[in-house]
């Protein structure tokens, strides 16, 4: 596990939650959200680890653990608004857009979070060397996730939901004092994957805190939490980090070769979690056969009835990708994404015009907008597949 200091391309909300340890503001419940492997949950690890940390106080420990005894505090009127840019305060998915256009493909693509600090500090010391040791006894166990007072709760599976069994033990835990912890901390992974039960169970928590306890949800959408959740927490964003960074990990990192990389950081939308996610599965096989299907007119024979949601959300977006390339090809760019297609991409971009991969790239992202609002999976592609 990792520090603050390991976290990429999230300055601003690194800033932001450093900030809040070194002014002794720290909220009872906060919403991390943004696309998924970005960096979320390494980051509430973090954290928890932050606050945690028993270390004496020089200069990489929070002062909180320092001289805080009472636990932390409710957002103020103030903080409970969107820690962002005002200009990011937009749809996630217009992020897709950026890759769309050639002249922003690169670091610069992605990293927003690169921006200024100050819309989102509210004025507070930044607190840069504020961090967990790494190798107290408090952050050990944060590390390997046993730690008695941080606990994780997640999804078995990916894109599941939240079990009902696990929010209700954190709900009777939430109000006991802490067994060795500055504060205890339950970290909610998929938190708009919950189910309503799951979902109403959890407000009655964030109705009433506790000040010895903190709760971190998170989620990739936060529009699909309840609203009534949403305004308890203080948000934080989270963006998608730079296809040249997501790439230059794949390679340094994990030897995946600079191709292969290429095309997983391109398609993945500069999440790194994707990406690996991506590497994992037939992924090639199946972005050969969708793009056989565009190629051919035969998108509608594809077989989608048993397709999970992510798998569909997968799909969606190797089409958006794979008409990004034709439309930069036909500009005259050559950065494409699908580099080991370059030369049917150059040949579609001769024969398609602009009017139709505008319109084209716009049906695709509304379909992924109506995923994201629960529409008939089956439907929004059969749809889709009349269309293009």
């Amino acid at each position: 596990m990792s520090s603050f200091k390991d976290i990429l391309a999230q300055d601003s909300a690194v800033s932001f939650l450093r900030s809040a340890i070194n002014s002794e503001r720290i909220a009872n419940a906060y919403l991390f959200h943004g696309p998924s492997g970005v960096g979320k949950k390494m980051t509430a690890i973090s954290f928890a680890k932050a606050i945690n940390c028993i270390c004496p106080h020089g200069g990489t420990v929070a002062k909180y653990n320092s001289r805080h005894s009472e636990g932390g505090q409710r957002p103020t009127e103030e903080s409970k608004s969107e820690i962002l840019p005002r200009f990011a305060r937009q749809d996630d998915r217009r992020s897709l857009l950026r890759t769309l256009v050639p002249s922003l493909q690169n670091d610069v693509e992605f990293d927003i979070s690169q921006q200024s600090h100050s819309d989102v500090n509210h004025g507070l010391p930044s607190g840069d060397s504020i961090d967990g040791c790494g190798s107290c006894s408090s952050c050990k166990k944060i590390n390997s996730l046993n730690h008695p007072d941080v606990r994780l709760i997640e999804a078995d599976n990916y894109g599941s939901s939240v079990k009902i069994e696990d929010v209700r033990a954190v709900i009777e835990d939430v109000g006991m004092k802490p067994y060795e912890a500055k504060k205890k901390v339950y970290i909610v992974d998929g938190a708009d994957n919950l189910t309503e039960e799951a979902a109403n169970a959890l407000l009655k928590t964030l109705e009433e805190p506790s000040s010895e306890s903190m709760l971190i949800l998170i989620s990739e959408n936060s529009r699909r939490l309840l609203s009534t959740i949403r305004s308890r927490c203080q948000a934080v964003k989270f963006f998608p980090l730079g296809v040249n960074t997501v790439a230059k990990i794949l390679t340094d990192r994990h030897g995946i070769n600079g191709d292969t990389a290429h095309i997983l950081a391109g398609l993945s939308c500069g999440s790194l979690g994707e990406a690996l996610r991506l590497n994992e599965d037939d992924f090639f096989a199946r972005r050969d056969r969708i793009i056989k299907a565009l190629s051919t007119g035969t998108l509608a024979e594809l077989e989608f009835d048993k397709t999970t949601r992510p798998e569909l959300r997968t799909a969606l977006n190797i089409m958006l990708m794979w008409y990004r390339d034709i439309l930069v090809a036909k500009a005259g760019n050559s950065n494409v994404i699908n580099i080991d297609k370059e030369a049917l991409i150059y040949s579609e971009a001769k024969k398609t015009g602009f009017d139709r991969l505008n319109n084209t790239i716009t049906r695709i992202i509304s379909i992924q907008g109506y995923l994201e609002q629960n529409a008939n999976p089956k439907l929004a592609m059969a749809a889709l597949g009349s269309s293009i």
